[in-house]
């Protein structure tokens, strides 16, 4: 399994990631929670959110009871998934441990920068605050990409990824004329590695997903432009867990690709008259 939590106002929000061995069975499901004193978390499973192995026999949702603890090296959610009453489910009450790795420039007596004050747990609330400010860390300089298109159908995108499918997640209308893309792994850090490119030209070759973020200025031309995302392994735990956020207009979109190397994603960004 893999856990992404998202800090809201009054709780907790996010999505858990079911994945079977080698990527051959996947399943999303929405997560809301809530932190509890003494540095524990409830998190519900709600919906369904994404099934790539056909209908799913009976309601599998459940309700973990986590415990937060850390040491120097990792962080740490341990505890039990549970039936939530009256669920007819076969499946047995399961301990459970998430873990995610510590930046090594992270240190737990680094005051966070500034963010809202969260109910609950005030350690955990820390804690964080502090994986938002160090696992999520932009860097402070930003460069543009450029990219130079090749002259023939016999490009790098065409030859390289010419047997997969492409999944369009999104169309970004807009009127500026930048887009400003931040690429992280969405999950554990685990050699995950990327390329991107506009159209057929590259972006971006190859690149080892981090907890930092990859940050590039895409110009914006008139008409339509098509921004792909391609997965060009599976990591040391399958299946490749990219997140691309676009920012656009002041607009803020996010684009996840769990891949088994057949599909890749793409965007569509569409200029305004």
């Amino acid at each position: 399994m893999e856990m992404r939590l998202d800090p809201q106002e009054g709780g907790l929000q996010g999505n858990v990631y079911y994945i079977w061995e080698h990527g051959v069975y996947y399943q999303q499901i929405s997560l809301e929670g809530h932190v509890l004193p003494g540095d524990s978390v409830v998190i519900r499973e709600v919906a369904l959110v994404a099934n790539r192995n056909g209908i799913f026999a009976g309601d599998c949702r459940g309700i973990f009871h986590l415990q937060y603890s850390h040491d120097t090296h990792n962080e740490y959610l341990t505890g039990i998934w549970k039936k939530p009453p009256g669920s007819l489910t076969r499946f047995p009450d399961t301990r459970v441990t998430f873990y995610r790795s510590i930046s090594p420039d992270a240190a737990w007596n680094k005051q966070p920068t500034s963010s809202p004050v969260r109910s609950g747990s005030k350690r955990l609330t820390k804690a964080i605050e502090r994986a938002e400010a160090n696992g999520m860390a932009v860097a402070p300089m930003t460069a543009p990409a450029v990219a130079v298109a090749p002259p023939n159908p016999d490009s790098l995108r065409l030859v390289a990824f010419k047997t997969r499918k492409d999944s369009v997640e999104m169309t970004i209308p807009h009127h500026g004329d930048t887009a400003h893309v931040e690429l992280y792994d969405d999950a554990i850090i685990d050699g995950d590695r990327v390329s991107l490119f506009m159209g057929d030209s590259i972006i971006l070759k190859n690149y080892e997903l981090l907890a930092q973020a990859k940050k590039l200025d895409l110009p914006l031309s008139n008409g339509d432009q098509l921004l792909y995302l391609y997965a060009e392994n599976l990591g040391d735990i399958p299946p490749n867990t990219a997140l691309m956020i676009i920012y656009v207009d002041d607009q803020r979109y996010e684009v996840r690709l769990s891949s088994d190397l057949r599909t890749n994603a793409l965007v569509k960004f569409t200029k305004l008259p």
